[in-house]
């Protein structure tokens, strides 16, 4: 299992991911884009959870998580109406999470750690 929990498979010296090769077993063709665990269990490849799937697709279904982990942390953002907590516009939302995001990596769906962390005494 690599260090983002997905299972790669060695043939002949080359490192393939499981979920992948899932996909190409049962289908006869190599997917053409990425192929997304639907219980976002990276290790569970059983092929009820595999979806093929475009960059653009899991790049919503990501905004739909982050949308979902604001909500739970009491985060509320409006595009055009006011409310007591705060209002945001969508280019902050975005460029907000873009510059929370740069420097993360995504494990089993979580961002858990910065890619360039800095010393103590550098902060």
């Amino acid at each position: 299992m690599n260090v983002y929990g997905y299972r790669s498979i060695d043939i002949e010296g080359s490192k393939y991911l499981a979920h992948r090769l899932a996909w190409l077993y049962m289908t006869g063709e190599w997917p053409e884009y990425l192929i997304r665990h639907k219980n976002e269990k990276n290790d569970d490849n059983s092929w009820d959870n595999l979806v093929n799937t475009t960059p653009k697709e899991v790049q919503n279904k990501r905004k739909d998580k982050l949308r979902e982990i604001w909500k739970d942390n009491g985060v509320t953002v409006v595009i055009e109406k006011k409310v007591k907590r705060a209002t945001f516009t969508k280019q902050e939302v975005n460029k907000a999470v873009e510059e929370y995001l740069k420097d993360k990596i995504l494990v089993n769906g979580v961002y858990v750690r910065d890619l360039n962390p800095k010393a103590p005494w550098e902060s």
